[in-house]
């Protein structure tokens, strides 16, 4: 039995989304999607982040790419403003 195996999985595409993506996500568990901008990024996670209220106070989510996958996040991002992307998991 080898010690170490092979493995595939889906990862984010880095040349579509990067750091200072403006980003709408929402878990399913969330009641409201969040605004954004993608502050890290790497083909696992993002590490969004956003205005919690009223001042100068923000707060950070993480979304993993497995997470997408498995149908925890519908998501909609945007370099531009002009062309918005969403992504809603197959079910």
């Amino acid at each position: 039995m080898a010690l170490i195996t092979a493995k595939t999985s889906q990862v984010f595409n880095l040349e579509e989304i990067s750091r200072g993506t403006m980003i709408r996500a929402k878990m399913s568990s969330w009641e409201e999607a969040m605004n954004g901008i993608v502050d890290e990024v790497s083909e696992e996670k993002l590490i969004v982040l956003f205005a919690s209220g009223p001042g100068n106070a923000s707060g950070l989510y993480e979304i993993t790419a497995a997470d997408v996958v498995a149908g925890s996040w519908t998501i909609s991002w945007s370099n531009d403003l002009v062309t918005i992307n969403t992504y809603v998991a197959a079910t």
